[in-house]
Order: structure tokens, then C-alpha cells, then sequence
């Protein structure tokens, strides 16, 4: 348990080196290691040890820091890494400011390292079940197809007998037609109160039980996560610019991936990558799926499918294609067809959801709550409307790219102006703030399954 007054257990005496990072007295650093620090490339493994011997061993001499942190992680210490760096930066930015104003001991950080420790081991047991598939392919594009249809309606029915709002007023309307315990209007703080209640239904499901007992942990925790882990979420994942850069991030690396397999020209290469293609595939589809997978997917009615008719209006714009697609459902219903579609996604999805995935989440989350991974750093300034333009531009380009690269743009008759009123739809932070909470939601859900009952 967090308790300063209590004598640190032997396994975590080796923490004690904690105590230099976390004081008020902090070593100064010298002109020559900031250079130094700055040759380094962002983001590598060498700037990642040196991020973690500044933010908890500054005294230390030696060049080895992860054996003095107990693993974060079963099987990874370059997640533990990534975890590490984005646990210290919280640490030091939102942690040390009113705690070393009380006492000088580290007791009670190294405590709280130790604590995490445990929440992320369970973290990682439970992302094992998650069926990562269904969440993406399915949910998330169920969730982003509710949001799409919400704005389309409300566009078209604003200031009718049908919505009597004002005309342009969609804050008002998303918060008539999509209600959310964490946004009613009526109550300024219903958002905070909304996170706390959550955090602490998260906690119960997380927390080792005899920490539950504690009121002191159960307190910080709460605060820990709604107040600073989840409120930082929405305030930073909700702003317009950062979701279409996050878009732009999505297409660089389907851009990239393509790029890293060209295709060849000459005829026995293209003869040769369709016969591997077509071994791949049936070893895929005939491959056991991954026995942790629990649910099988309705591949008839995929959430990724419905979105991207809404999005592009394939029903009107494309009947006779919207009308394959449907008889395909049917025909991909049949058991077997299904079940070797399910193979399908559940094999590939271990090749896209894994520990290298993980970690460039967790260091792009880190480069945009800590743009210069110091409190003393400069925030990222807002952009202007110009540069917020640009940035949209940038955006659509990209999705644009990776459309034609997909043959999706030739294939559901897209325009340019299906992205534009895509990307409008994101411009409006209160608006994004009810896709994010909705999202947020689900992939919680995913890992705490428990909260459903």
C-alpha cells in the first residue's frame, strides 16, 4: 500500500535511486549535455536511455537504468521502455509538484511504481483476449459510422420540425441526439464527475484487492487516472488539428508498408508473388484462428462496411456494387465461408496489433502529451487558421494517397468533396469530444468486459 510511514519492502529497496529524480534538488545540465542530447535522434533506443536515466537516475553513472525498475511487462522491455518514459514524464510534470512539498522521502513513488507495475501486467493479460479484429473492422467503424450519420442528419435537418435547433448549432444537436453522461450541458461538471466514476469502476476491476482497502490508494488512483491520464485524452485528443494528424500518422504507415513492397515488373516476379500470395492466404484462412479469439465476426455486417457506404453514398452512387456486396454477404454467411473469413482476420490481426504497434502508440500518445518530453520544454503551439488549413490539406492528401494506392477511390467513385465534408466533420472539438468519449468507452469495455455486467 502507498504508505509513506511504512518501511519500503526488500524487493523494492532497489528503487532507491528514484529519490535523485524526484527531489526538489535536481542536478543542473551542463550546455555541452544538452548539445549532446540533441544530436541523438528523437525517439531512438540511445535517446530513450538517456530520457530514462534523466527522469530517474540524473545521479547515476551507470548506463544500465531498466534492471533497477521492476518490469511493467511479462515479455517486453521495449514496451516496459515506452511505458517507462510516458510514466515519468506524468510523474515529474503532474506528481513531484505538490508531493515533494510535503516530504523528501521517495517512499511513496516508488511505492506508486510498483503499484502500476501490477495494473499493467493485468493490462497486458487482458489485451490477449481482446479480439482486435472485431474492435477495429467492426467497432470502432460501428462507432465512427453513428457519428458520421449523426452530423449528415443534423446537417440536413437543422432548424426543422424534425430538430429545432439553430441553424449551424451542432453542438446543440449532438448533445440532443447523442447523449453521454460525460457531456450534459446542463451540468458543467458532469465530464469530471463522469471520469471519476469511471476510473474508479476501472480500479475495482485492476486494482490487487488488498490495495482496495486502502482509501488513500483508491483516492490517488482515481485522480491519477480521470484527472490526469484520461482528462488529458480529451483535452488533447479532441482538438481538431490532433485528429487529422493522427489520421495523417494512420495513412504515412499503410504508405509506408507499401513502400517497403514495391511491386517488380517483370513476369516471373509477378508469377511468383501470386503463387506465394495464394499460399499465404490459404494457409491463413485454413489456419486455426487464434484460440483467444472468443466471438466470431458477422463478416455479413461489419461496421467498416456500413461506414464507408455512408461516407461515399455507394447506395445511390453505386447501386449495382452495392448490391454485390450485399449478395456476397449472403453468401459469405454459410458457415464455412464465414468461419474461413474469421481465420483470416483473426491471423492477420496479430500481424498488425503487436509489440512494435503498441509501442509506436504509446511514443506518438508521449510525443503529443510531451512535445519535448520536459515540463520546462515549450508546449506545441495552436496552429493558426492558415497553418490548421494546411494541416487539413496535408490530411486529405494523404487519405486521398492511400485510397488510389487501395484501389478504393476508381472502385467506390469517390470525389474530392466525400473527404472534405469528411474532415469538416472533425473540426469542431466539442463534436470530437463525443467520438472520442464513445471510442474511449468501447476499447475500455474491450479490456474490462466485467463493466458490462
Amino acid at each position: 500500500m502507498l504508505r509513506n510511514e511504512k518501511k519500503i519492502p526488500i524487493r523494492q529497496r532497489k528503487l532507491k535511486t528514484l529519490s535523485s529524480s524526484y527531489g526538489s534538488n535536481k542536478p543542473k545540465i551542463s550546455n555541452n549535455q544538452i548539445e549532446s542530447h540533441k544530436e541523438i535522434l528523437k525517439d531512438s533506443d540511445k535517446y530513450l536511455n538517456k530520457l530514462l536515466k534523466k527522469l530517474y537516475f540524473p545521479k547515476s553513472l551507470s548506463n544500465d537504468y531498466t534492471k533497477h525498475l521492476p518490469n511493467l511487462t511479462k515479455s517486453s522491455s521495449k514496451l516496459d521502455i515506452q511505458l517507462y518514459c510516458f510514466l515519468g514524464l506524468l510523474i515529474k510534470n503532474f506528481i513531484n509538484k505538490w508531493y515533494y512539498k510535503l516530504s523528501d522521502s521517495p517512499d511513496f513513488i516508488n511505492e506508486l511504481i510498483q503499484l502500476i507495475s501490477k495494473i499493467t501486467k493485468d493490462l497486458e493479460k487482458r489485451l490477449q483476449d481482446v479480439n482486435f479484429g472485431e474492435m477495429i473492422l467492426d467497432d470502432f467503424f460501428i462507432i465512427l459510422n453513428n457519428h458520421l450519420s449523426l452530423y449528415k442528419y443534423i446537417q440536413k435537418n437543422q432548424d426543422s420540425m424534425f430538430l429545432p435547433i439553430e441553424p449551424g448549432d451542432f453542438h446543440h444537436g449532438f448533445d440532443i441526439l447523442d447523449t453521454h453522461p460525460g457531456l450534459n450541458p446542463q451540468d458543467p461538471d458532469s465530464e469530471s464527475n463522469y471520469l471519476r466514476i469511471l476510473s474508479k469502476n476501472i480500479l475495482r476491476h485492476l486494482l490487487p484487492p488488498e490495495e482496495q482497502k486502502s482509501e488513500l490508494v483508491m483516492e490517488f488512483m482515481k485522480s491519477l487516472i480521470s484527472d490526469l491520464i484520461l482528462r488529458i485524452i480529451l483535452e488533447k485528443l479532441t482538438k481538431p488539428y490532433q485528429i487529422m494528424e493522427i489520421i495523417s500518422i494512420i495513412c504515412d504507415l499503410i504508405l509506408k508498408k507499401e513502400e517497403q513492397n514495391p511491386p517488380r515488373d517483370d513476369k516471373s516476379s509477378i508469377m511468383e508473388s501470386l503463387t506465394n500470395s495464394l499460399k499465404t492466404f490459404i494457409n491463413l484462412i485454413s489456419a486455426p484462428s487464434n484460440p483467444q479469439t472468443k466471438s466470431s465476426l458477422d463478416i455479413s455486417n461489419l461496421g467498416i462496411w456500413k461506414f464507408l457506404s455512408n461516407l461515399f453514398e455507394i447506395p445511390g452512387k453505386s447501386p449495382i456494387l452495392y448490391s454485390l456486396v450485399s449478395s456476397a454477404s449472403i453468401i459469405t454467411s454459410t458457415t464455412m465461408i464465414n468461419s474461413s473469413i474469421n481465420n483470416l482476420i483473426s491471423n492477420i490481426t496479430p500481424k498488425i496489433i503487436n509489440e512494435d504497434t503498441i509501442c509506436m502508440i504509446l511514443q506518438k500518445f508521449r510525443n503529443i502529451l510531451f512535445p519535448q518530453d520536459d515540463e520546462m520544454g515549450p508546449s506545441r503551439k495552436e496552429p493558426n487558421e492558415e497553418e490548421f488549413q494546411l494541416i487539413k490539406r496535408g490530411t486529405k492528401m494523404k487519405i486521398i494517397q492511400v485510397l488510389q494506392k487501395k484501389g478504393v477511390w476508381n472502385l467506390l467513385n469517390v470525389d474530392d468533396d466525400e473527404i472534405d465534408e469528411f474532415l469538416k466533420g472533425l473540426e469542431d472539438e466539442h463534436i470530437n469530444k463525443h467520438l472520442i468519449l464513445r471510442i474511449l468507452d468501447m476499447i475500455i469495455v474491450k479490456l474490462i468486459p466485467e463493466l458490462q455486467e
